[in-house]
C-alpha cells in the first residue's frame, strides 16, 4: 500500500481556482438585487407606458372622428364620393396604372387648391 495516497484531511483541501474567485467577487445571494422586485418594477413601468399610449390613441381617435363628422356634415357629397372611390379601389375595380394616374392628378389638384388658399389672403 505504499503506492496509494492517503486521503487528505478537510482542513487541507484547497478550493478550486474558479470557485475561489466566485466566492471573492461578492456575488453571494444577499448582495444580488432582488430579481422579483426588479421584475415588478419593470412590469409597472411597462403598464404605465401602455396606459399612456392607450390614452394618446384614444385622444387621436376622438379627434379624427370629430374631424370626419365635421367634414361629413359640411360636405356630404364629397364624403360619399370618397367612400365610393375607396370601396371601388379596395374591391379590385381599378388597375395599378389607372390608380397611379388618378392619384397623380388628385395630388396636383390638391396642391393647386392649397396654394390658392395660401396665396388668396395675401392677394386681397
Amino acid at each position: 500500500m505504499e503506492g496509494k495516497r492517503s486521503p487528505t484531511p478537510d482542513s487541507e483541501i484547497k478550493p478550486h481556482k474558479k470557485t475561489a474567485r466566485r466566492a471573492d467577487s461578492g456575488t453571494d445571494p444577499q448582495s444580488q438585487p432582488d430579481y422579483a422586485t426588479r421584475i415588478l418594477e419593470t412590469g409597472r413601468s411597462i403598464q404605465e407606458d401602455a396606459q399612456a399610449l392607450a390614452n394618446t390613441v384614444n385622444s387621436a381617435t376622438r379627434e379624427v372622428s370629430s374631424y370626419l363628422s365635421q367634414q361629413l356634415a359640411e360636405r356630404p357629397y364629397a364624403a360619399l364620393g370618397v367612400a365610393a372611390g375607396v370601396g371601388f379601389v379596395l374591391g379590385g375595380g381599378l388597375s395599378a396604372r389607372i390608380a397611379s394616374s388618378l392619384l397623380t392628378q388628385g395630388g396636383r389638384m390638391l396642391a393647386a387648391s392649397m396654394i390658392q388658399h395660401v396665396l388668396a389672403p395675401s392677394v386681397e
